[in-house]
């Protein structure tokens, strides 16, 4: 069995999350190898016991290592790109977290040392390892909801809401690429053009509601980046729907869904029920909700690896532990085994369309044609 050593670069809240799923893995299935997280590296004065025993003093102390198969970047936004080019320029399989930098053009960039190296990558974009998610793109391309007709995205969250939290590197710009039209957004655009199919163009409008945040040093710092975003998308097969994402709704829970209707009837998903689609059809007037069950091969391979049951640890860690197994798998095999896989080129045409959100919304909200890497 092959042992697959990854080095972990970042150990905050994701990174942690990449850490439980390196541990869990054998406890949740038989996989044909293991993972040993054999290097860590963070940046925090005190460091945890897991990461004190795997401590590395840089990140290039886990780049160069020779050992090393994964070098996975969960560190802010800001050092992506330039720690993700040096992992690439070291020949090592690299997994970046969500978005893959602080702009499209580093994005794209990436993706094309990522090519020329003919290095393994994979990206943070774990909504297509959703079950509900698989199913949905099947059901649209069998035509069970006729021609698409629109569709409605959200994510929307309620962290940022207390004026109190303090400023951080996500709530700047040069540290951060942008607010909620990124954090969030990326995940949503992906979702859409693997759903539907690629975007023609966009209209855009953000705004900032807390423009000042505590700092560090007690005294307030501006906001730089938005609490809120829509986008009109306009698709090539000729449907429009929007996207809505915000980070300082009043909700109880915070809320991911898809409403995707047709000539034929409509979907509704919610990714915090992973398993679910409610589906009406308005030719029998009949609603139905029920478990999913994916049939396309990549719908099966990433319905195999989701843990269920009693071993399911939430929705966002099982998504994460998906994600992460299938890029294992292709380690572990030398290959990308997957089309639909999101690597760096995948993640790239994502954050390209919300770099196109943020040009129609500096504009005014004018409608911006997407072209290039999308």
């Amino acid at each position: 069995m092959k042992t697959i050593h990854t080095g972990l670069i970042g150990f905050g809240r994701i990174g942690r999350v990449h850490a439980l799923v390196g541990e869990a893995l054998p406890l949740v299935a038989e996989f044909p190898f293991a993972v040993d997280t054999r290097l860590v590296y963070t940046a925090e004065s005190s460091l945890p016991s897991y990461a004190a025993a795997r401590h590395a003093s840089t990140p290039q102390a886990i780049i160069q290592d020779g050992d090393i198969h994964i070098v996975d970047i969960c560190t802010p936004n800001d050092s992506h790109y330039p720690l993700g080019k040096e992992a690439i320029a070291a020949g090592k399989a690299v997994y970046i977290e969500k978005p893959p930098a602080l702009n499209a053009a580093q994005a794209a960039e990436l993706a094309r040392l990522a090519r020329e190296k003919s290095v393994l990558s994979q990206t943070g974009l774990n909504y297509r390892f959703l079950p509900g998610v698989n199913a949905l793109r099947e059901e649209i391309s069998k035509g069970t909801l006729g021609r698409i007709t629109g569709f409605t995205v959200r994510a929307l969250h309620s962290g940022y809401l207390n004026p109190s939290r303090p400023i951080g590197w996500n709530l700047k710009q040069e540290t951060s690429g942008g607010g909620p039209l990124l954090d969030l957004g990326i995940h949503l655009m992906d979702t859409v053009r693997y759903i539907l199919g690629e975007v023609k163009g966009v209209q855009a409008q953000m705004g900032t509601e807390i423009k000042e945040r505590p700092g560090s040093a007690g005294a307030s710092e501006p906001v730089d980046v938005e609490d809120w975003g829509r986008a009109v998308l306009w698709l090539e097969n000729g449907a429009s729907g929007t996207v809505e994402v915000t980070r300082v709704a009043s909700l109880l829970e915070e809320v991911t869904t898809f409403e995707i209707s047709g000539t034929k009837g409509s979907f509704f998903y919610d990714i915090h029920d992973p398993w679910i689609l409610q589906h009406h059809s308005w030719e029998t007037g009949v609603t139905r909700r029920y478990r999913c069950k994916p049939e396309s091969g990549f719908g099966r391979h990433a319905a195999a690896l989701y843990p269920s049951g009693a071993l399911s640890m939430g929705w966002l860690i099982d998504s994460q532990f998906a994600c992460l197994a299938n890029f294992y798998g292709d380690v572990a095999e030398g290959r990308k085994s997957y089309a639909e896989t999101p690597d760096l080129s995948v993640a790239a045409r994502a954050q390209k369309l919300v770099q196109d959100c943020y040009d129609s919304a500096g504009r005014g909200g004018a409608y911006t044609p997407c072209k290039g890497e999308q």
